[in-house]
């Protein structure tokens, strides 16, 4: 048993997928001499990729869950539970709200990203945090449906990407068990562009487009937003008007607020710019990862399977950071498998530029 004090820091702010690989990985062989801390507003971490299957009622809620708390103490990992509010790079030193800084050798900033929202957007609901997103959804259903309970309930997703066709899809098995199948659902697909699902091909996307009208869903294509009126309604460039009882927002990736306070370069949307080794243009002994960076001169979208990937990279380089070794090159794949969940025990599948829809996609998505 090594007794001996740690004589360097290392902190993860956030518990995205890239950071909770680290957690994992410290379990089995933690860096001699060296403390891991990991930072979150949020005592549990929610895995995105089980939010549709939630909801159509697949998985339950404590299924997408890990506890952070637990996992960190079985991990021999410090969790601090706090919220981050800036950075003090020269002094190595992470500022929190209502508590004192946490110093650090080395961080791996990884907290994620947030839909864009227009003007007036929070009125609606934003599928980040997903932590809170059941809660909050059932709530404001609750408050919709109590004083009508006979009429139809109108919810407008906005955000043709993967989320949002995969909330459009499994949102229906949602309010049934919600409502106890006494209320009725009109979903409205509202997407900018021309398509849904735009960076996907041509067949992926007539598939999930003929699921989306066979279960009635309308679709609102080339409607951008301007912003939310004052009775909770959206307002198109062109003036007309998408009613709604309840907005949800699965709009693109956009920085959140802490961003901005963090006092590092930023690229020209406002995520942290870094080098393919994943370290800030900044400063070399912060790292940032998931939707939190981006590496420069790369281009991909703001997904998981990208912070997923940047976890090995991440590991080596913060045990090669300790070491003064050199760092490894992060390098997005040009490839991955995609599966959209429909809600029905399948999944519509892309791979390689090929597309199906069947039980069997379910089968490797769940």
């Amino acid at each position: 048993m090594n007794d001996s004090l740690p004589s360097r820091d290392i902190v993860l702010l956030g518990a995205g997928h890239t950071n909770a690989h680290i957690v994992r990985m410290w379990r089995m062989n933690p860096i001699p001499q060296t403390r891991l801390t990991c930072v979150s507003d949020h005592p549990v971490a929610t895995y995105s990729g089980m939010l549709a299957g939630t909801l159509a009622g697949q998985y339950q809620p404590s299924d997408m869950e890990i506890d952070l708390i637990r996992l960190c103490t079985s991990c021999g990992v410090r969790f601090v539970h706090a919220k981050a509010v800036g950075l003090d790079v020269h002094g190595h030193r992470l500022l929190l709200e209502d508590r004192p800084p946490v110093n650090y050798d080395l961080l791996s900033v990884g907290f994620g990203s947030r839909p864009a929202i227009p003007r007036g957007g929070d009125r609606g609901l934003s599928i980040k945090p997903m932590q809170t997103f059941l809660d909050r959804l059932s709530t404001r259903i609750d408050n919709c449906i109590a004083p009508q309970p006979d009429e139809a309930l109108q919810i407008a997703i906005v955000g043709g990407g993967a989320a949002g066709v995969e909330v459009a899809l499994c949102l229906q098995q949602f309010l049934k068990r919600s409502s106890g199948g006494k209320t009725s659902l009109e979903i409205t697909l509202v997407e900018a562009g021309p398509q849904i699902l735009a960076e996907k091909p041509p067949r992926a996307r007539q598939l999930a487009t003929g699921e989306l009208q066979r279960r009635g869903t309308k679709l609102r294509l080339n409607s951008r937003i301007t912003h939310v009126d004052g009775d909770g309604q959206l307002v198109l460039e062109d003036g007309q008007i998408v009613e709604a009882n309840i907005i949800l927002w699965a709009t693109q990736a956009e920085p959140s607020a802490l961003h901005g306070q963090l006092d590092l370069p930023l690229d020209e949307r406002g995520f942290l710019l870094t080098h393919p080794t994943l370290q800030s243009t900044g400063c070399e002994d912060v790292f940032a990862v998931g939707d939190s960076g981006t590496v420069a001169g790369k281009q991909y979208a703001k997904a998981g399977v990208y912070a997923v990937r940047q976890g090995p990279v991440l590991w080596e380089n913060l045990r090669r950071k300790t070491q003064g070794q050199p760092l490894l090159a992060w390098q997005p794949q040009s490839q991955f498998l995609s599966l959209i969940n429909t809600g029905d025990q399948r999944a519509v599948l892309t791979y390689r530029g090929f597309s199906f829809h069947a039980k069997w996609c379910w089968w490797l998505k769940d």
